[in-house]
């Protein structure tokens, strides 16, 4: 079984008309490696890294998680 993340044709967009942020974005990151994401401001570094941690929405694509859509996923409240 694969583990660690997998970015498949993720789509992120904004407003109406809708300004696309991410297109088509596809990547695997294997359990264990480290990767950085640079690049200039406003370039999407920050709307890549939401939607990865499921703190947003996609507009469409699939982000897994070892195999299992993290948008699937139930969620869990930590109570402080």
């Amino acid at each position: 079984m694969y583990t660690g993340i997998d970015c498949i044709s993720l789509n992120r967009s904004f407003g109406n008309p809708p300004l696309e942020i991410l297109k088509s974005i596809n990547f695997q990151i294997p359990k264990g490696q480290f990767v950085s994401v640079t690049g200039r401001s406003g370039s999407g570094k920050s709307t890549l890294l939401y939607a990865l941690s499921g703190l947003d929405k996609i507009t469409s694509g699939k982000v897994l998680f070892s195999g299992e859509s993290i948008h699937d996923m139930p969620e869990i409240r930590i109570p402080f």
